[in-house]
């Protein structure tokens, strides 16, 4: 379909169909029977099992039309979803995460993951070469295969080579966000978690690329930090009390509380700003970032805002 995009080395098998505004990573593998709805994403070598299923809606009905109202769904770096499983939509597969044939997923699944089941429960993890981890009283493991060192750290599964980017990327976030007090400590700790994705970003990819871009790879950061979101969400917006379908569309609502509105301009908009108070006003939410990439240093793009001002 138009406006999908597919990497490099892409394998899709015998009938499959993918949808408009789909995003597929390199060497994502696409086994016989599967549908790839809008509002999908995949990152690199994640492996899709004969007749595994993606829904796009919650809550469908024949009578209902509700084009438009796609909830996003993000499969992370070299995940597997094994055959016949299913995926409810608005839910984000962790990195390496296994779901077992059959599954039915019904919540966000950390990276390493195994899950199995309906709904799905996890029962362990699996290493980036898909071998069960056997952890000791210390919380360590190796890979069978690989010999790769992986530490369990509240609850959390990482490869040793990850643990050091992680410490070198908290005081950065941290730093971010010291004086925000009047914001509730939820929020600061999911805006942390944001300023590190798109600290992340900006730090491989540099500023001058395209705004999908960004949001793409911005949307795969959230999902390694276990955040949901969902992706160029459409809003109906009342008026003089009539509700028009041709409402607010935003670029990035993570944990259905917190608008990012992305940019990659060389001179920014005063107008922006206040479209995301407005944004906020009119959706009732309580933090919204604008975030521009194009820029030197990242910090001189990005901009907070909540009760109706830049804070």
């Amino acid at each position: 379909m138009s406006n999908a995009i597919l990497g490099e080395n892409c394998n899709l098998g015998q009938n499959v169909f993918v949808a408009s505004d789909v995003v597929l990573g390199n060497n994502v593998k696409v086994q016989n029977n599967v549908s790839i709805y809008t509002g999908v994403t995949c990152d690199d070598d994640v492996f899709l099992g004969p007749s595994m299923v993606f829904t796009n809606i919650i809550n469908p009905r024949s009578a209902i039309n509700r084009r438009g109202q796609y909830t996003r769904t993000h499969v992370g770096k070299g995940a597997t979803i094994g055959a016949n499983a299913t995926i409810v939509c608005g839910h984000n597969i962790g990195q390496y995460a296994f779901i077992g044939a059959g599954a039915v997923v019904t919540k966000n699944i950390p990276n390493y993951a195994l899950v199995i089941g309906n709904p799905a429960k996890q029962i362990g993890w699996m290493s980036a070469y898909g071998h069960r981890l056997e952890f000791d009283e210390n919380g360590l493991a190796a890979c069978p295969e690989s010999g790769e060192q992986y530490t369990l750290k509240e609850n959390n599964c990482y490869r040793n080579t990850e643990i050091q980017s992680l410490k070198l990327e908290e005081p950065i976030m941290n730093y971010e966000h010291k004086n925000y007090q009047s914001i509730p400590s939820h929020l600061n700790e999911i805006g942390t978690k944001i300023i590190g994705a798109a600290i992340a970003v900006h730090k491989e990819l540099g500023p001058g690329l395209l705004e999908k871009i960004y949001e793409v790879c911005f949307c795969h950061e959230l999902g390694k930090r276990g955040l949901q979101y969902q992706r160029q969400v459409s809003f109906p917006i009342k008026y003089d009390n009539i509700e028009f379908e041709e409402g607010l569309r935003l670029d990035v609502l993570i944990e259905d509380q917190i608008i990012c509105e992305l940019k990659a301009v060389d001179l920014p908009n005063p107008v922006w700003e206040a479209q995301v108070i407005s944004h906020l006003k009119l959706l009732d939410k309580p933090l919204g970032y604008l975030i521009n990439f194009n820029v030197p240093l990242l910090k001189q793009g990005i901009h907070r805002f909540a009760n109706g001002k830049r804070i």
